[in-house]
């Protein structure tokens, strides 16, 4: 799930917006990428058409996603560059991943050998491979330790904190609000709890939908809410995704004085390689 504000850049500095002006990432692309050099790749990007990417899949089965680290931002200062920093910042790391790793053994690799900033925010990332395997790749708040959480070959959950603090669920914040990070995180493990066997396409779309930003998903709204913005299934066998779009909100018929997100059904994409 891709989850952001669908307010405008002045919105999410604390300013009312401009005539007319258009929401921060009302508009993502899909990009279908063949490089001259490294492996061709499908992903998605809103922020920066040359090189920022926010999730995709390569033609090896390499699959990458990020997520906010919400939790080290509330409760830590930071110190994001808002410029030029040395090494990756938190948008190209997926491509960088993508363009020059086949597996999640290269991929570690890759990161453990480049230097790391945040010009926004921090962010901890999830990849995945066609063999099965997969981790997570996180940060510590002060951006000086670096932790790698196996998949092991099982399911892996990642929300909007540091998955590294805790040993186990019973470690992690109650908290009141139903989509709340740890609210979200135990939703998904009771759902795949649940299952048994093989996880199934469909599955996969309702655990993601059972944990959309949805304006039920607040107990105090705000005024440029947040959205899942398009939640992403990818395929490693057949180098494919299919992405599901927010457009906008309606009234809720059977909530009144609610609204509810019109979206877009589920569109496919293929690597043509």
């Amino acid at each position: 799930n891709n989850d952001f504000m669908t307010g405008s850049v002045h919105n999410m500095l604390g300013v009312a917006a401009e005539p007319g002006e258009k929401a921060m990432i009302a508009d993502p692309y899909v990009m279908e990428v063949y490089p001259d050099e490294g492996y061709p790749s499908l992903y998605l990007c809103t922020f920066d058409l040359l090189g920022a990417c926010t999730d995709g899949i390569n033609s090896e089965g390499l699959v990458v996603a990020l997520a906010a680290d919400d939790e080290s931002m509330a409760r830590f200062p930071m110190e994001p560059t808002y410029g030029h920093g040395v090494g990756l910042q938190e948008m190209v790391v997926q491509r960088f991943l993508l363009d020059t790793c086949a597996t999640v053994e290269e991929a570690k690799e890759a990161l453990l050998l480049n230097k790391h900033y945040y010009a926004f925010a921090p962010c901890h990332y999830l990849v995945a491979d066609r063999h099965g395997h997969s981790f997570v790749w996180e940060y510590s708040h002060a951006h000086n330790k670096e932790y790698i959480i196996e998949g092991d070959g099982r399911p892996q959950i990642m929300t909007n904190f540091l998955l590294h603090r805790y040993q186990s669920v019973e470690e992690m914040p109650e908290e009141d609000e139903e989509l709340s990070p740890f609210s979200r995180y135990r939703t998904l493990r009771r759902a795949i709890e649940t299952q048994s066997g093989k996880l199934t396409q469909e599955f996969m779309k309702e655990a993601n939908a059972s944990v959309a930003f949805e304006d039920r998903s607040f107990l105090r709204p705000a005024a440029a809410p947040t959205r899942t913005l398009w939640h992403n299934l990818y395929d490693t066998g057949d180098r494919s995704m299919e992405v599901d779009f927010y457009l906008r909100d309606e009234p809720d018929p059977e909530a009144p004085g609610r609204k509810r997100s019109a979206r877009s059904g589920y569109f496919r994409f293929q690597l043509s390689c």
